[in-house]
């Protein structure tokens, strides 16, 4: 599997100085910050104007806040799903607060949450931006968060984007906290613990260069895998006490980032051993069942 290499310096550029013009709730988290940002670069930079949105939203810990604002207000004429990946039984909670479709589905089980009925209202043959919030740490096998991925690449027409947040016990991502790296380290292993308590699922971290093997082979936008506090800089926001810069994240560009928008434009595709690959611009639509 190859590295994954920024677009170009005039993309890094735009993508490192873009500032999104939205309000924040005041509590906002560095990962749902980005995850919000994120959606709104996406929508003006890239044209994209559907999205599904994933997240691990366990509720019942301390430092996980409520009340914040979801993605979909930075882009609200968006199509947006909403895919709570957390089953209920582990304290999964979807937000039901705007008028998106929700739903409970495993990232682990990603045939099924492809073919789902609520990816439905998507259009495959227009970009789709994928927003992966904090969903990782509950996936303790590399081999199968790989392999959802991959098939989501598979998945995903051209011109669509992968935002990805992921923690990581990685210390010195926020300013100022590189001498407290003994105790930063301590307390995300207790809260790892917590967690896995909590919900019976393994919470596992994962550093940089975990991160980016995960996103490869798709070419990373800005500052490839950073601090998702530090992503979009001059955005305003308030971290949360307990996150001390401690999550990464990127952005992942499909490698065809042509002219998906036009209708008509044929491509040669390689053999899709899924089904699920979507269909070229300007042909029959095959929704995601």
């Amino acid at each position: 599997m190859t590295s994954p290499t920024a677009p170009g310096p005039a993309a890094t550029a735009e993508a490192a100085a873009h500032t999104p013009g939205h309000q924040h709730h005041p509590r906002q988290g560095d990962s749902g910050a980005f995850t919000y940002d994120c959606a709104a670069y996406l929508a003006q930079e890239h044209s994209i104007a559907q999205f599904v949105s994933l997240h691990a939203t366990h509720r019942t810990g301390r430092g996980h806040e409520t009340g914040l604002t979801p993605p979909c207000g930075a882009v609200p004429d968006a199509l947006f799903v909403h895919i709570e990946t957390l089953p209920a039984a582990a304290g999964g909670t979807p937000d039901a607060a705007c008028g998106h479709r929700h739903k409970h589905a495993a990232f682990g089980d990603v045939l099924s949450l492809l073919r789902a009925p609520a990816l439905e209202a998507l259009d495959r043959r227009f970009p789709v931006g994928v927003l992966i919030d904090n969903v990782g740490p509950w996936m303790a096998s590399d081999a199968d968060l790989l392999f959802a991925l991959n098939t989501l690449r598979t998945w995903l027409p051209p011109g669509s984007a992968i935002a990805f947040t992921h923690a990581t016990a990685d210390t010195g991502l926020a300013p100022n906290t590189r001498w407290r790296a003994p105790a930063i380290r301590a307390r995300r292993n207790r809260t790892a613990a917590r967690l896995t308590r909590a919900t019976g699922l393994a919470y596992r971290y994962r550093n940089r260069a975990q991160i980016e093997h995960l996103l490869a082979p798709w070419p990373l936008t800005g500052p490839g895998v950073a601090p998702a506090h530090t992503f979009f800089a001059g955005t305003p926001r308030t971290i949360t006490a307990d996150q001390h810069g401690s999550t990464y994240a990127a952005v992942a560009l499909h490698p065809d980032q042509g002219p998906h928008h036009h209708v008509g434009t044929s491509r040669t595709r390689p053999p899709d051993p899924t089904g699920l690959a979507p269909p070229p611009a300007g042909g029959a639509r095959e929704d995601a069942r």
